[in-house]
């Protein structure tokens, strides 16, 4: 039958009724008559196989018209007579893309075997790694892991791809003989790439080291500007996207008024050494500049007054957004303008009183006085003891 040609249905458009074409009925051999009618009327092809009309029984059509009718009747690729021709005997044989004529057995074997497999292999890469790990973070005799080590040679790659290895931040926190951490180890040597890395992978920022140091005591103290920057700003999420495990959290900065075992915090070191630029970061951070040592009670305003460093005098009176307590007092009632007086710093002392510090001759002297008071008898329980 030529499909390209119009095909009229009769009145009632029902698919049981019989074939026409152009007008004409079709008999079971294609043949036609002339007036339009067949020797025995049969269903069209394109019907469901339900009987046409009365002449023929439902569902009995012609084997011949069975034979040539088509399982796809779109794209008419297998003829149901060819289907008894395939042999499913030999089915490893047969190719498919869907390997629809593969055994169900078959393919749960294949599937079992494969998951076998990669399980096995991926035992095999986590007993690797484990063991790679116990290499690099096993401690040497000065306390140091490998990553340590790497970071004393200034290694870079190679802290890199220890780091990447790591899958727990407790062993970024291993600390040698010094109680250093490799995050003081990386400041101390100057490499901020390998600094951040191992604070967006965990490592504790507010580690101590024998002198009750942080990392960021330690930049304050060298007057590293630049990694005070770095260990004061938050890490983002764009740099723990490498990391095989959860970030623990920690506060970042860190607490600005911990103090190491000097009684000093970050701003005490920085000022101690003058780093102008250093104490500018930590106050941008939001530490306090009339924070007291722990030992005698000095701000780094008393720090810089007794020193004589002007530099540092006039850059913390010029902090009005500060709240600068210019006439602040040490535990024994010493202000900055009277130790610069007691220590020959006149110059200091002009600046002080001249940016609004108070003055009191009479007591300017008192430290000295204090030290030079000597005492005739010592006695302990009541009895004098001589002096040697």
């Amino acid at each position: 039958m030529d499909l390209s040609k119009d095909v009229d249905l009769d009145d009632d458009s029902c698919p049981a009724g019989p074939a026409k074409f152009k007008g004409k009925l079709i008999d079971s051999s294609g043949r036609h008559d002339g007036n339009g009618k067949s020797d025995e009327q049969f269903d069209s092809v394109y019907s469901s196989g339900y009987k046409s009309f009365d002449g023929l029984p439902s569902g009995n059509l012609d084997s011949g018209i069975c034979e040539r009718r088509l399982i796809s009747d779109e794209e008419r690729l297998i003829p149901v007579d060819g289907i008894a021709s395939l042999n499913l005997e030999n089915e490893d044989k047969i190719v498919s893309v869907d390997e629809g004529f593969v055994s169900s057995e078959k393919l749960i074997e294949r599937v079992a075997q494969t998951d076998t497999i990669d399980s096995r292999t991926v035992e095999d890469e986590n007993k690797e790694h484990q063991k790679l790990i116990v290499d690099i973070f096993q401690q040497d005799e000065d306390g140091d892991t490998r990553l340590q080590t790497a970071i004393i040679q200034e290694n870079q790659t190679l802290c890199l791809y220890f780091i990447w290895l790591c899958n727990d931040p407790k062993l970024l926190n291993f600390k040698n003989n010094y109680l250093q951490s490799a995050l003081h180890l990386a400041v101390l040597t100057k490499q901020a790439v390998i600094a951040r890395k191992l604070m967006a992978s965990g490592a504790l920022v507010d580690s101590r080291d024998h002198f009750g140091n942080t990392p960021l005591h330690v930049a304050s103290k060298e007057g590293l500007a630049y990694f005070a920057r770095i260990l004061t700003e938050p890490v983002t999420y764009s740099e723990t996207k490498d990391n095989r495990y959860k970030l623990p959290y920690q506060q970042i900065p860190q607490n600005l008024e911990a103090r190491n075992y000097d009684g000093q915090v970050c701003l005490h070191l920085a000022a101690e050494n003058g780093h102008i630029e250093t104490i500018d970061v930590l106050l941008s951070k939001g530490a306090n500049v009339n924070t007291r040592d722990g030992k005698s009670g000095r701000s780094i305003l008393h720090y810089a007054a007794e020193s004589g460093f002007m530099p540092l005098l006039s850059y913390l009176v010029q902090q009005k957004h500060c709240e600068l307590d210019i006439n602040c007092m040490t535990y024994s009632g010493m202000t900055p303008i009277m130790l610069a007086n007691g220590r020959g710093q006149h110059e200091a002392v002009r600046f002080l009183q001249q940016a609004g510090a108070f003055c009191d001759t009479d007591s300017s002297s008192g430290e000295e006085d204090m030290n030079e008071e000597s005492y005739d008898d010592v006695k302990i329980n009541g009895v004098i003891v001589s002096q040697r």
